[in-house]
């Protein structure tokens, strides 16, 4: 697992060079990804009880009265119990202060206070670079992940060097350049695990959907991380409870959809034993007014 580092995003790397080196930029990043299976192998999530862990654990699970918290209380919470050097908490972090400002009315002292909370004495450029980071994390990523399945967005924390401020400096050049990559049989140098993993709820705006505790709804979500000029943000669907019996049901229905919908819109969820794509599933499940359970995949 990476270690964190903190580096100015407002201060180019060396003085010669002021015109950014697109494809060392990109490959840089893209060379940090696992290698091979001994990689992969190395750290969580190993099994679907890692991610449901890994998952309950950077959305406070453990906290129930976040759903009355507001927004600068719920990140002080988070900051208070996020480990500093794990890139997923950290990442995790940047992003509640980007909902906590485009959303919830904080001002930027109040999250930059307590992002230090978590951080240390850190500077307000430094803290701006991971904002910045973040959504550049999640766009980067989700541009991989049609070529790269279901274990793309643990990609944020299986490298080893740091992603989020190496993300803070990319701009449309760079994503350009990542979709030719991709493009490309012959350069896609990207290692697949064996073993594949329905992972994608540790995607950024998925966890603060939850960490959130529905305040906003996915497509406020997906909006304050989008980057503009680039493709809309997936649209995303979730069940409301019939009445309270339901309750526990719907919070895993909501859990599987937040893991899957993004990044399975319009494709068959064959491997779920389900002949329905998720728009239709859900305009179904609607129209019956029932709820559904569907098994989980057979690695």
């Amino acid at each position: 697992m990476e270690k964190v580092i903190l580096v100015d995003p407002s201060k180019p790397k060396s003085r010669k060079r002021s015109v950014p080196n697109v494809k060392q930029d990109v490959e840089r990043i893209l060379n940090g990804f696992p290698k091979g299976e001994e990689d992969w192998a190395d750290g969580r999530p190993q099994s679907p009880t890692d991610v449901d862990e890994l998952f309950d654990r950077v959305t406070l699970n453990g906290t129930p009265d976040r759903a009355t918290m507001d927004c600068a209380k719920l990140l002080e919470s988070f900051a208070e119990e996020a480990e500093t050097q794990n890139p997923l908490h950290v990442a995790t972090l940047a992003a509640a202060g980007v909902i906590c400002m485009k959303l919830g009315q904080v001002n930027k002292n109040t999250v930059h206070n307590t992002m230090r909370k978590c951080l240390g004495d850190v500077k307000e450029n430094q803290l701006e670079g991971m904002r910045l980071g973040v959504s550049r994390c999640v766009l980067f990523l989700d541009t991989i992940h049609p070529g790269f399945g279901s274990r793309t967005y643990e990609l944020l924390f299986r490298r080893n060097k740091p992603f989020l401020n190496q993300a803070a400096h990319l701009g449309p050049d760079h994503f350009q350049y990542l979709r030719q990559y991709l493009a490309d049989p012959d350069s896609n140098k990207l290692y697949k695990p064996e073993l594949q993993l329905d992972s994608a709820r540790l995607r950024i705006p998925n966890i603060i959907f939850t960490l959130f505790a529905e305040k906003y709804t996915r497509e406020e979500i997906e909006k304050a991380f989008h980057i503009k000029g680039n493709p809309p943000p997936v649209p995303f669907y979730h069940f409301f409870p019939l009445d309270e019996s339901f309750e526990g049901l719907r919070l895993e229905v909501i859990r599987e959809l937040v893991g899957v919908a993004p990044s399975l819109e319009g494709v068959k969820f064959k491997r779920y034993g389900l002949s329905y794509s998720c728009p239709e599933l859900c305009r179904f499940v609607k129209n019956q007014k029932l709820f559904m359970r569907w098994p989980r995949p057979i690695i």
